[in-house]
C-alpha cells in the first residue's frame, strides 16, 4: 500500500487534483516497474474518482461523462450498455466503442479506484499498519492512498 501525506492542507480543489494526479502517476510507475521485473500480474489502484481530465472523453450516447457517478447514472438509464459490456472484458472499452472508438486519454495511468472494487480503504490502511484519523475540516491535510496488487 502506498501512502502520501501533503505537508499542508490544500488551498483549493486544483491543488488537491494535482496531488491526486501525482498519486496515480506514482502508482502506475510502480506497477510498470513490477511488470518489467516479471511480476506481470501487478495492478495499481488508487483511492477516489479519476481526476486526470477535467472532462472525461469516454462518451455515452448522450454526451461526455463529467464524473464516475455520471457514468454509473448513465449505465442505470441504459442497462443495455451494461449487458453488452459484461460480455466483453473492458467496460471502459465498451463505453468508448459506443461512440466511434473514443478511448481514455491516459490509459497508462488511469486505473479503477479501490472503492469502485469494493475495498474499504480506511480499514485496509489500518490493517496495513497506518495510523489514520478522519479529517474533520479543510484545515487538515488529507492522506492519499494507492495500492499495488501483485501476484
Amino acid at each position: 500500500m502506498l501512502r502520501f501525506v501533503p505537508d499542508k492542507p490544500h488551498a483549493n480543489r486544483e491543488e488537491s487534483v494535482k496531488y491526486e494526479t501525482f498519486v496515480r502517476i506514482v502508482a502506475a510507475k510502480v506497477e510498470r516497474e513490477l511488470f518489467l521485473k516479471q511480476f506481470y500480474k501487478s495492478f495499481a489502484l488508487h483511492s477516489g474518482p479519476c481526476v486526470l481530465c477535467k472532462l472525461c472523453v469516454i462518451l455515452s450516447p448522450t454526451g461526455p461523462f463529467r464524473t464516475a457517478s455520471s457514468l454509473v447514472k448513465e449505465a442505470i438509464r441504459k442497462p443495455a450498455l451494461i449487458k453488452k459490456a459484461i460480455r466483453k472484458p473492458s467496460l471502459v472499452k465498451e463505453f468508448g466503442e459506443h461512440r466511434g472508438g473514443i478511448k481514455c486519454r491516459f490509459p497508462q495511468i488511469a486505473r479503477p479506484s479501490m472503492e469502485a472494487l469494493g475495498i474499504d480503504v480506511f480499514a485496509t490502511a489500518k490493517n496495513a499498519g497506518f495510523d489514520l484519523k478522519v479529517i474533520t475540516s479543510r484545515s487538515e491535510a488529507p492522506t492519499y492512498f494507492g495500492m499495488i496488487l501483485v501476484r
